[in-house]
């Protein structure tokens, strides 16, 4: 992977910290090839250097890769490949990667939630999810025996997304539209 294509520390860098920071930066790459070392990786950083490479590289890809995400099929994308980098998605982000993600399926959803911070899960649930869920709920029949197949299947389509939905919100769900039924 290719994190630093392009790279240009500009001239608004003294050139004794330009010298540090690439030193830096060039005993620390190795830790690139394994996202999954990001704690690592951000260790061998200054904070100078971290907030030079959130802001000249990690943001302008993201805000590149948001744009250019457009065939949401799937929750696979460039973007997801910076975000263990600079902790979740940033909220200038947020309202675009929203508005894709809403089209994902459950499962490529779940994948979505730890990039994101609190408050975006609490925000994507209470704008978009919930009212989604509550729309299969009102579908749902309970009646004894199980024989409405549809209504087990819009059930089992609703629990697909409980991993995302945090837990509190989604007691408060079934309590108000489950065990009311």
């Amino acid at each position: 992977m290719n994190l630093f294509q392009d790279f240009d520390l500009g001239d608004d860098v003294q050139p004794e910290l330009r010298d540090s920071m690439l030193k830096s930066m060039v005993e620390s790459m190795s830790f690139f090839s394994d996202l999954n070392r990001e704690e690592d990786w951000k260790d061998t950083l200054s904070n100078e250097l971290h907030v030079l490479l959130r802001q000249k590289i990690i943001m302008p890809k993201i805000a590149v890769e948001v744009e250019r995400w457009s065939a949401w099929s799937t929750g696979q994308t460039v973007v997801k490949q910076w975000l263990p980098l600079i902790e979740h998605l940033p909220d200038c982000f947020y309202e675009q990667v929203q508005n894709k993600m809403q089209k994902l399926s459950a499962y490529d959803l779940v994948s979505w939630k730890d990039n994101l911070n609190e408050s975006q899960v609490k925000h994507f649930c209470d704008n978009y999810l919930l009212p989604k869920l509550k729309s299969i709920m009102d579908e749902v029949e309970i009646t004894l025996p199980v024989e409405n197949q549809k209504s087990v299947q819009n059930f089992k389509n609703l629990m697909e997304y409980s991993d995302f939905v945090p837990k509190g919100m989604m007691v408060d769900f079934f309590e108000i539209y489950f065990f009311e039924k």
